[in-house]
């Protein structure tokens, strides 16, 4: 093999690992507490996935109104903010994202200064990869 076959082929291979399936995607930490909201459920895997998500998980927080979080992995921070820019807006539903993750609050009883809390102590306590 001359000097520059071998280079294409090595080229090659670590072009094909870097396409290869990525890592398995673990639900994120939620915090127990957001704001005057407590977990009320872990986060199960959910089959909807909004856009290029690798994966999703929705939990339940008791307080009042109690609050469905829908949390989604996006690839990139970047991919993240694309879904919340393309996201529209409807009652009793408020989206963020921090770092990959996408969410969906909501809550058929809350209104926006009730989902604003509790996003906002939510933005504050996930991990942003």
């Amino acid at each position: 093999m001359t000097g520059m076959t071998r280079r294409r082929w090595l080229a090659l291979c670590v072009t094909a690992a870097a396409c290869g399936p990525g890592r398995e995607e673990t639900s994120p930490a939620l915090p127990r507490q957001a704001g005057s909201w407590t977990l009320a459920s872990d986060a199960q895997p959910v089959a909807d996935r909004a856009g290029a998500a690798r994966a999703a998980w929705r939990a339940t927080y008791a307080g009042a109104p109690a609050m469905t979080l829908t949390v989604y992995a996006m690839p990139t921070e970047t991919s993240s903010f694309d879904a919340l820019q393309k996201w529209r807006a409807t009652a009793g539903r408020l989206a963020f994202y921090k770092g990959r993750y996408f969410c969906i609050a909501e809550s058929t009883g809350a209104g926006f200064d009730e989902l604003s809390r509790f996003t906002t102590a939510l933005r504050e306590a996930l991990p942003s990869h």
